[in-house]
């Protein structure tokens, strides 16, 4: 089952007040949350995260209150916002949310409208169970090893992955375990279409190297991953062998691409715009 990335809301709107008494604290949760940002950036992951949470977040970020000394700091928060809008998985808000969260994950200090959203957030993680959904919080802001709950009226519960990231190689660790690797067919030859060769990769030149970057960007589309060699101008197919094994082929045929896969290499090829 394909994992999705839930990111604990309190690690971007933080508590104003908490922040002031606590500075040296956010000193060392700044440098985590970044260590997190550029590890999703190089992973790819699919965000659970519907544009009216999102808008709160950016709202909430307290990018007037912060010192100079986190002027970067609030570029990386701003610009990682801005630029996952491909990976975003939405959902709807179509009922009245009524579950609760254990650790809660909704802060005294979130103004009503983020509350609402994050109800809305705990219901769809509990409610879907077509997804793996990972809970990803920080040290500081999170009980030691409390695993996420979601918990209905009738004291019914489900728990969540829960990753706690406090500077160390936690994140290294849960993301290996889904890493693909490439490893080419021998059916498939080297370089460009050749004799009967059947479906050649053209990237594949002395090694790997080339089509393991292409396949560490790829694009999930049904049991397929795609990218686009922009240097042969033609679409790589990536066809799991076994286990996290791949092996690829060029698409000539663009009308075999799924719409979906050709969306979102455009959008990461613009920047987050189609």
């Amino acid at each position: 089952m394909v994992y999705v990335v839930v990111l604990d809301v309190s690690a971007v709107v933080w508590d104003r007040a908490d922040f002031e008494e606590n500075t040296a604290a956010y000193f060392k949760l700044k440098n985590e949350i970044t260590q997190f940002f550029d590890k999703i950036e190089e992973e790819r992951p699919p965000i659970l995260l519907r544009k009216s949470l999102l808008s709160e977040m950016l709202a909430g970020f307290p990018f007037d209150q912060l010192p100079g000394s986190f002027s970067i700091f609030k570029n990386i928060v701003y610009g990682f916002l801005g630029k996952i809008g491909s990976d975003i998985i939405q959902y709807e808000a179509l009922n009245e949310p009524t579950l609760t969260a254990d650790p809660s994950i909704i802060k005294d200090y979130f103004n009503p409208s983020l509350t609402k959203e994050v109800r809305y957030l705990i219901n769809e993680i509990h409610g879907n169970n077509s997804r793996n959904n990972v809970y990803f919080t920080f040290k500081y802001l999170w009980p030691e090893n409390a695993v996420l709950r979601t918990i209905e009226q009738s004291g019914h519960a489900k728990q969540h992955e829960t990753v706690i990231s406090s500077g160390g190689n936690e994140l290294e660790q849960f993301f290996n375990q889904f890493k693909r690797v490439f490893s080419q067919s021998p059916k498939h030859h080297k370089g460009k279409r050749s004799g009967d060769y059947e479906s050649p990769l053209s990237c594949l030149k002395h090694d790997d190297t080339v089509p393991q970057q292409y396949l560490d960007n790829a694009v999930k589309a049904g049991k397929k991953c795609y990218a686009y060699d922009d240097d042969n101008q033609v679409y790589i197919v990536f066809q799991r062998t076994e286990n996290n094994v791949y092996h690829g082929y060029d698409e000539i045929n663009v009308n075999k691409v799924p719409a979906q896969a050709r969306i979102a290499l455009k959008k990461r090829k613009n920047g987050g715009s189609a």
